[in-house]
């Protein structure tokens, strides 16, 4: 069997031996037929399936360096011909924001009394006060910890090649903060489950923690 699989063609198994595998004798000598080999009868997928139609798109012509025919003539483009596509990928970057109010006085207003009249302009409000935190900060460490599955020591990785030295505790004291400022909302979204007739949920029996088991009542 060896031989008839992993051996030279010119080689021959003896027809007299009686095969191990009467019922099925293709087991072992046809290739296991995994998902993509099993779609390999079906249509290949076009461009635009494989790239959303959100993606954007960004036109290089590619003209002569000097617009002339071989008499010297001066040339007049007439159109243009796809060459190829490709599909480029930008880093991601960060930066750093500095947000500063405005100090505002009335003259006219200081001429009548003689006192100075200022007025100050706003920030918006902070999402966490006094962190650097933003909310595309905040939605990426989200998207990447429980999307995707990264933990957070992690993706401290990625911060530092970007620039920032920041420390797991304060991503996860990020977390705890944004997980009390979306309380209200996970109320509503029990309340609504509370009230279905019947719910489902994907846990797994495999015990992974040796705690002891709650104290229901």
């Amino acid at each position: 069997m060896t031989k008839r699989l992993f051996g030279q063609k010119s080689e021959k198994i003896n027809t007299d031996q009686t095969s191990l595998f009467d019922e099925d004798n293709s087991v072992f000598s046809q290739p296991e037929q995994t998902g993509q080999e099993n779609q390999s009868n079906k249509a290949k997928r076009t461009r635009q399936a494989v790239v959303n139609s959100n993606v954007p798109v960004q036109e290089t012509v590619i003209e002569l360096p000097d617009k002339l025919c071989p008499n010297g003539h001066g040339l007049v483009a007439v159109g243009k011909k796809l060459a190829r596509e490709e599909l480029h990928f930008r880093p991601v970057k960060l930066y750093l924001e500095r947000i500063y109010t405005t100090t505002y006085k009335c003259p006219s207003c200081e001429l009548m009394d003689g006192l100075a009249h200022l007025i100050q302009s706003q920030a918006p409000k902070a999402l966490i006060p006094h962190s650097l935190a933003s909310i595309s900060v905040i939605t990426e460490i989200l998207h990447k910890k429980f999307e995707l599955g990264v933990p957070l020591y992690r993706k401290l990785q990625d911060w530092k090649r970007l620039g920032v030295d920041l420390s797991e505790t304060t991503i996860a004291n990020w977390m705890i903060k944004i997980s009390q400022l979306m309380e209200p909302l996970y109320q509503q979204l029990r309340q609504q489950l509370v009230q279905q007739p019947c719910l489902q949920g994907d846990e797994t029996p495999i015990e992974v923690l040796h705690e002891p088991p709650p104290i229901c009542g």
